[in-house]
C-alpha cells in the first residue's frame, strides 16, 4: 500500500445480537485508471468507476457512522490503512474503532501448523466457499461468516501433516499464479492487445501465457502483413505431426486467416493437449521478434495454464 493507492469499493455489514442487519456497498471513483491485474481481481471497470461517487462524498458521512463502532475484518490493519490515507487526503479524522477483531489472527491462533491465513484459505479450511470473490461487500459477509464459526472453536486445532503440505502446495501455487497474472498484467498495461482481424467461430481458449508456434518461419509473408507486436485471432484444430521423429504425433494446427502457419511442438503439446476440445477453437496470437540472428518474426499462441505433462504416445495417430 502506498499513499497513491485509492479505495475503489466499500462494503461494510453491521451486525447485532449476531446477525447482519444492513450492507452498505459503492464504488468509488479515484479519478485515475486503474491496473488491468486489478481490474481481472475485481472485475471492476474504469467505466464503472467513472459513473461512482468521489471519495469526498462517501466518507465523510460513513466515518460519522461508524468511526468508533468495533469493526471486524481480515487483514484488517490494511483496511484501516487504506481508510486513514483516504481520510487524511481530504482532511478529516479516520477510524477510532472502539475495538478490532482481526480474522486473520484469529486463523493464524486456530489453525498453528497450516500454511496459509488468506481469506481465500480460511473459507476453504472452514468449508465456507472454495473463493474469494474480491469485492468489498462479499469479502465482508464472508469475514463475518468465518467469524462467527472461528469464536465456536474451543481450541487450535493441529491439522494433519498431509493436509498441511497439501496446503502448503496449493497456497504456493495460487501465490505464483497470482504473481504470474500480476506480471502478465503489468506488462500488457502498456500493449495494445487489440485482435487486427476478424474472430473465427469456434470455443475460445483461455489465454494465460504465450507458448512458441513451430513452424512460422515457413510463414513470413503474412506474420509481415501484421507487424511485429500485432495480436490476432488463430483459429485452433487438433491435428499430428506429418515428418520427423514425431511422426504421428497429436499437435494442432494453427491458422491465421485460411493460412496454417504453424504448430505445437510435442513438449508443448503434452502440457496442454488436454485443454484442447474436439472441432473449431480460436484463440489469441501474437508476433515477436525472433530469438536468433535471422530476425523473423515468430508466433506465440495465449493458451491455458499448463497441465501436468502427460505421454501423448497413446494418443498417436497411424494412419
Amino acid at each position: 500500500m502506498s499513499k497513491r493507492d485509492h479505495i475503489i469499493d466499500i462494503g461494510i455489514a453491521t451486525v447485532k445480537n449476531g446477525r447482519v442487519t444492513a450492507t452498505f456497498s459503492t464504488l468509488v471513483n479515484p479519478h485515475t485508471k486503474i491496473p488491468r491485474s486489478i481490474m481481472n481481481l475485481t472485475g471492476i471497470t474504469d467505466q464503472q468507476l467513472a459513473q461512482a461517487p468521489d471519495i469526498q462524498e462517501i466518507l465523510p458521512p460513513l466515518l460519522n457512522e461508524i468511526a468508533v463502532l468495533p469493526i471486524l475484518g481480515h487483514n484488517i490493519a490494511f483496511d484501516l490503512g487504506m481508510i486513514d490515507n483516504e481520510a487524511k487526503h481530504i482532511g478529516i479524522q479516520g477510524m477510532e474503532p472502539s475495538q478490532i477483531i482481526d480474522t486473520m489472527a484469529l486463523s493464524e491462533a486456530m489453525f498453528p501448523n497450516s500454511y496459509g491465513h488468506s481469506l481465500e484459505n480460511l473459507l476453504q479450511r472452514l468449508g465456507i466457499d472454495e473463493t474469494e470473490q474480491h469485492r468489498a461487500l462479499s469479502d465482508a459477509l464472508q469475514t463475518f461468516e468465518c467469524y462467527c464459526r472461528l469464536k465456536t472453536m474451543s481450541a487450535p486445532i493441529t491439522v494433519d501433516w498431509r493436509e498441511a503440505q497439501r496446503e502448503k502446495e496449493q497456497t504456493k501455487k495460487a501465490r505464483q499464479r497470482k504473481n504470474h497474472n500480476f506480471m502478465r498484467d503489468s506488462y500488457l498495461e502498456f500493449v495494445d492487445t487489440t485482435p487486427r482481424n476478424i474472430k473465427p467461430a469456434g470455443f475460445q481458449l483461455e489465454a494465460f501465457g504465450g507458448e512458441h508456434v513451430s513452424g512460422c518461419y515457413k510463414h513470413q509473408q503474412i506474420l509481415n502483413s501484421y507487424g511485429r507486436g500485432a495480436y490476432f485471432w488463430v483459429a485452433v484444430r487438433k491435428s499430428k505431426i506429418t515428418t520427423g521423429k514425431y511422426t504421428g504425433y497429436p499437435t494442432i494446427s494453427i491458422n491465421l486467416d485460411g493460412e496454417q502457419i504453424g504448430f505445437l511442438s510435442p513438449q508443448l503439446m503434452s502440457r496442454h493437449y488436454l485443454h484442447i476440445p474436439d472441432g473449431p477453437v480460436v484463440a489469441l496470437a501474437h508476433t515477436v521478434n525472433a530469438s536468433d540472428i535471422t530476425k523473423k518474426i515468430e508466433v506465440r499462441i495465449e493458451l491455458p495454464e499448463p497441465h501436468q505433462p502427460i505421454d501423448l504416445a497413446p494418443y498417436v495417430i497411424n494412419t
